[in-house]
Parts: C-alpha cells; structure tokens; sequence
C-alpha cells in the first residue's frame, strides 16, 4: 500500500514578519537538522512501526505531535550551513550506490527508496527530504487519519501548502497549537489502535520532564496506544538519569533503541546519539531492530565506539534482547562505508 509522490519543490517555514517574542519561539527549525542520522534512525524505524501495526486491518489513528513543514529541500542554506544530511541520508545513499539495494536491510530500504522518490531522477544525491508527516501519509490505507499538529504558524502553512502540493491531504487535520495538550486531546481514538510521534526539539530545559509527564497522562488514558518518542543523547550521565526515570513509571511494554555515532564521554554538549522509546510495540519488531540497530550504527558511526542497541527496558517483564548484526556480510560493507563501528555482539550501550 506504498504510494510515491509526485515531485515538488519543499515550501519552507520561516520567522519573516513576526514579533520578536515569536522570533524567539521559533528559534529550532529542523530545516538545519533534516537527514540528519538521527532522522535516518527515526524515520526507517517509524516507517517499519508503522507498517507492522498494519498487518491487522483495522483502522488507526496517526498523530505527529512537532510536525514542521514536512519536506526540506538540502540545498538551502539552512541545510548547507552545517550540512548534516551528508552523515545522515547521503551516508544510506553511498552505501546503496555502492552495494545495491539487496545489501540494505529491508528496514533501511523501504525507507531509503522512499525518501529518494522526492529527489529529481537526473540529480546525483539526494537533495528532497521527506520529514515525518509526509512519509506518515505515505503508509496510510483508505480508513487511517492523521492529525498534524505545529507550534508554529509559518510552518504548519507551510505543512498545508506541501500536502496539497502532494495532493495527499486526504484524511489529514492540520492543528496549530501544543503538540503535547493535542496528544492527549485526541486519545482514546475510536478507531481504538493507532500511533502518536512525539519529537519535540529539546531547547527548553524542561523538555525531557514534559515528555515524561506526557507519556504518563497518554498511558492513562490510552494504555494499549502506541508512543513514539524521540530523544537526543548527549551527555551519558543525563541520559542514565533519563532512562531510570522512564522506567520508575511502571510501565510495561518499553522498548528503547539507541545509537551512539560517538563516544559521548568525549564532549557531552555534542548531539552524540539519539534514542527511541516505543511503548506498546507492534508483535515482532523488537527482533526487527535488536538486528537493524547494530547495523545502522556501523553506517552512521563516525567513531570506532559507535553503537547501536534495541533492549527492553523493563528486563523484569522481558527478556532482553539479543544484540546481533543483520549478518556479517552486510555489517562488513557498512564498515567500509562508515569507517569504523562495533563487532556483531557490541551493541548494548
């Protein structure tokens, strides 16, 4: 049930004509961010979430909570200032260059064909990235509804203008407001299955205690939902912190995946990694990824300590995972691509 988009040209979100106090508010524009390894991480995980929820046929309800624009284009100067994509998507598009498409590992391929559909056929490197809600839209079948919601009013116009550019605005709400108050505004759904992405910027400093407050009041109210939380990793001490806290809720059903394409003890400023927290995840898909992670971190490392892990995080309840590579074969070509990263049983973090 994939469906590839027409090619457009990305409408961008910006801060022109506002207050300075919305200047303020505006201050993190993924446009900087996009392709980045941790959006490779996210997007190839969530694409695959979401197509394993749709093995039952039954409807779902879809919420992206900090939706942005939904297309970036590469070669704007937001992008090209510190052009992260080349560590990111452009790292998955040397390797498929390199090995073929057989060599990706499913998960990583449906995503990167995906992604490479918005980018001109005579272009050399990909230069349209599709963000969340685009590839969201992508995977929905006639009876699924989306629901996007942006902060911003610059970027949720800007997120209408490229739906309907893409002429896929079918069963799609576009909500200008907080992300975290509509997340819970929606839920229970009456479709009564469905997913909510939560990827909020983290520039406040209260960002990391709103998540873990949100996913609280989310399970109370929608226990057999399922949540999609994104997360930087910078500091590791921060991050023990993090996961201890997550795991004092006592919830059951954590799933946590991360990647480290550095070792963070070295600058504990620096976005070292990204983790994510799947609550109530689909039948399967934590072996999917206790292979996919390992993987993924000898591609995207840029240090021989990169890692990559997919364990549970309530080991009381389930066993942990196995921490394989997606074979040896494969890890050996990412290796050469990444230039470094962990042998096949590294990769609990």
């Amino acid at each position: 049930h994939m469906r590839f988009m027409r090619r457009v040209m990305p409408r961008l979100g910006g801060s022109n004509g506002q207050t300075p106090a919305a200047r303020r508010s505006l201050n993190y524009r993924h446009a900087f961010h996009a392709g980045n390894f941790g959006d490779v991480m996210k997007h190839s995980i969530l694409m695959t979430t979401i197509k394993h929820m749709q093995k039952k046929p039954n409807p779902m309800l879809l919420i992206d909570t900090h939706a942005s624009t939904g297309l970036f284009d590469l070669r704007t100067p937001e992008a090209t200032r510190s052009p992260e994509f080349k560590q990111g998507i452009h790292r998955v598009e040397e390797y498929y260059k390199k090995f073929g498409s057989s060599e990706l590992p499913e998960i990583c391929r449906d995503y990167f064909y995906t992604v490479k559909s918005f980018s001109s056929l005579n272009e050399e490197q990909i230069q349209i990235y599709p963000g969340s809600p685009i590839l969201i839209h992508n995977l929905m079948r006639e009876d699924d509804r989306l629901v996007l919601s942006e902060l911003h009013p610059q970027e949720i116009a800007a997120l209408h203008s490229n739906f309907v550019d893409l002429n896929c605005n079918k069963n799609v709400r576009f909500l200008e407001g907080d992300g975290y108050q509509i997340w819970t505004s929606f839920i229970p759904p009456l479709e009564k299955r469905g997913l909510v992405l939560c990827d909020p910027p983290y520039e406040k400093e209260n960002e990391f205690k709103a998540v873990l407050k949100k996913i609280k009041q989310a399970n109370i109210r929608w226990s057999t939902g399922t949540f999609f939380v994104w997360f930087p990793i910078k500091n590791p001490d921060f991050q023990a912190t993090w996961e201890r806290e997550l795991k004092q809720l006592g919830i059951n059903k954590m799933l946590l995946c991360k990647l480290l394409v550095r070792d963070p003890t070295i600058d504990r400023q620096r976005l070292n990694g990204c983790g994510i927290l799947i609550l109530n995840p689909p039948y399967q898909l934590d072996q999917d990824l206790s292979d996919y992670m390992p993987w993924l971190a000898k591609l995207l490392g840029e240090t021989p300590q990169a890692m990559g892990s997919c364990t549970w995080l309530t080991p009381d309840v389930f066993k942990p995972l196995r921490a394989t590579s997606g074979g040896k074969k494969s890890s050996e070509k990412s290796n050469q691509i990444a230039g470094g990263g962990v042998a096949a049983g590294e990769s609990a973090l």
